[in-house]
């Protein structure tokens, strides 16, 4: 319990800050066009419009569907958290980002999940010393000779994947906060389950000050992907102040 020791220490409910995926819908008229052509009208708008690589697709059948879609990763790391949180008895609230004020923050214990896809943890990280750089790279702030990179597939099929754990706790009377944020979602559920895992803290110790339970801190996971989940996570690089 000492990783969560300032969470369970306040009396306010822990904000859990969810991000969501840039997605855009095709119009209802595009899709109302392609299920009566499919006779697909019984499905809603849960089908794909297949689209030929010499299809142009006007300005006005693209939505953007903001604060909609999260990654079924992103979902289960939440899930991850809230089991652990309610294992240790304390209260929470799920919001999206846009739903949250940095006064709030300042002021209620928080999670922030999601990396590049969650504005909060962007602002909140910019300053630190492992920052999401491009969108394939952690940059170490304090060594500009060092950097992680994801060589990502090119069919989606992900084999790996980078995270970056940022616990912060000394920030001049600040409410704690905690950032799970992955370069994909498989990092970021790696980030959480490695949060929510006795046996990964305790390790994570030996990499560690002895007064780290005082200080802030920052965590690079490396995250080996198969068959769609994170399978070995490890330790590449630590930072406390």
């Amino acid at each position: 319990k000492t990783f969560w020791a300032p969470w369970i220490g306040s009396s306010k409910p822990t904000i859990i800050a969810i991000g969501s995926n840039a997605v855009y819908r095709l119009s209802d008229n595009m899709n109302d066009e392609y299920a009566r052509e499919h006779h697909l009208e019984t499905h809603g708008e849960e089908f794909f419009v297949p689209l030929a690589p010499d299809v142009s697709v006007k300005g006005e059948d693209l939505h953007p569907a903001e604060n909609s879609f999260v990654a079924l990763g992103d979902v289960a790391a939440v899930s991850n958290i809230v089991a652990s949180l309610t294992r240790q008895k304390l209260s929470f609230q799920e919001r999206f980002p846009n739903d949250i004020s940095f006064a709030e923050l300042r002021n209620n214990p928080s999670l922030l999940v999601g990396g590049f896809n969650n504005p909060m943890t962007l602002e909140l990280t910019k300053n630190l010393r492992f920052v999401l750089g491009a969108r394939n790279e952690i940059d170490d702030t304090q060594d500009t000779n060092r950097r992680w990179q994801l060589h990502a597939s090119e069919d989606s099929h992900d084999t790996e994947d980078y995270a970056i754990v940022t616990r912060l706790i000394q920030r001049q009377g600040d409410a704690p906060t905690l950032s799970v944020a992955g370069m994909g979602q498989y990092g970021t559920l790696a980030a959480a389950n490695f949060v929510c895992s006795p046996t990964a803290i305790s390790e994570m110790t030996h990499h560690l000050p002895r007064d780290w339970t005082n200080r802030n801190l920052q965590l690079i996971l490396h995250v080996k992907v198969v068959d769609f989940k994170p399978a070995i996570t490890e330790i590449v690089a630590t930072h406390t102040w």
